[in-house]
């Protein structure tokens, strides 16, 4: 059997994508904690998202950790 996520099809991930994107459009200073309690998956799920999205050129991390921000590319 296939998995859904072989081919980047899994549609669960795609919506916590865009929420992601939406959550850091209205506040770019967002944590890790901030995604995590407003899209409610987990850190691990969350840090995976984020990877994704920096691998994609989509979002970038300016700053420190603690005083840093995320901006949108595309």
């Amino acid at each position: 059997m296939r998995n859904s996520t072989e081919f980047g099809t899994d549609c669960k991930t795609d919506s916590i994508k865009e929420t992601i994107i939406d959550i850091i459009r209205a506040n770019p200073e967002s944590s890790y904690s901030d995604l995590v309690s407003k899209t409610g998956v987990s850190r691990r799920t969350i840090a995976k998202v984020i990877k994704d999205l920096s691998d994609a050129g989509i979002i970038k991390r300016q700053g420190s950790r603690r005083n840093g921000a995320w901006f949108i590319d595309k």
